[in-house]
């Protein structure tokens, strides 16, 4: 996969996106502690990858910032939405940096929807479960509640 990224670094070959539906109320404030909690305890989200004199570097960060943000977008049609969730998937990384990106989006009234795009080198879809079960669990610990999410 490096080879490949090396060879097209402007292209998203190795981006995976999964979409989220999160019925019921979400608190974004505490959607995103609860998501820099996660980015904390999870070295593969703080992983990054640097060339020198020829050799691939992979180290992990320390703390970070956290790049998951919030937007209401309950002003866009479906078809807009899903154009934005389209673009925002095939962003590319600076895999230098960070190798993945976050959103949760309000759509409307207890209609939530959190777009996560990562890099394949890190997490496969098997990995990605544990991810989402622990931003669940760090979730419903600040908020004392439960949200349903259901991948789409």
């Amino acid at each position: 996969m490096w080879i490949g990224q090396t060879m097209h670094p402007d292209a998203p070959l190795y981006n995976s996106a999964y979409t989220f539906h999160i019925k019921g109320e979400v608190d974004p404030e505490l959607f995103l502690e609860a998501h820099r909690k996660l980015v904390l305890k999870t070295d593969s989200l703080r992983i990054v990858f640097n060339e020198s004199n020829g050799s691939t570097l992979q180290s992990i960060l320390g703390e970070t910032d956290n790049e998951a943000r919030y937007e209401d977008r309950s002003d866009l049609s479906k078809p807009e939405f899903e154009t934005l969730l389209e673009e925002r998937s095939l962003k590319i990384f600076d895999l230098s940096k960070r190798t993945w990106s976050s959103i949760l989006y309000k759509r409307r009234n207890n209609l939530f929807v959190w777009l996560f795009v990562q890099h394949h080198m890190l997490i496969d879809g098997a990995s990605f479960e544990i991810i989402l079960n622990r931003l669940s669990t760090l979730y419903d610990a600040a908020a004392g509640q439960q949200i349903s999410a259901t991948p789409s």
